[in-house]
């Protein structure tokens, strides 16, 4: 959700510096897990939520995106289509799906 209503990260500048080749690399591959420096755990959102809960994020997402389009740049990649957008975001979903425990 943060496309719709702002961004907390703001990239240093070797990351927005060579932010163009990650841009193609992650619309065209996984978006890779990566730290965050200055945040306490290395991410957002990591505390334990049963499966259920856990995706309702993710649906209301999923909904929100296919029916809007936003102007926020991309703090990283800059100004994005809708379709680039979209794709970002469902690499970035696709990632955290991957942490997922189906068992939990």
């Amino acid at each position: 959700n943060y496309g719709f209503g702002g961004y907390e990260l703001k990239p240093g500048f070797f990351l927005r510096l060579i932010g163009p080749l990650l841009k193609r690399m992650t619309l065209r591959g996984a978006s890779p897990a990566m730290r965050l420096s200055g945040v306490e755990g290395g991410t957002y959102g990591i505390e334990a939520l049963d499966s259920r809960e856990g995706l309702r994020p993710f649906d209301f997402a999923a909904l929100r995106l296919e029916k809007q389009c936003t102007d926020t740049p991309n703090p990283l990649f800059g100004k994005l289509t809708h379709d680039e957008w979209k794709r970002l975001q469902l690499r970035h979903f696709e990632l955290h799906l991957s942490f997922f425990n189906p068992r939990g």
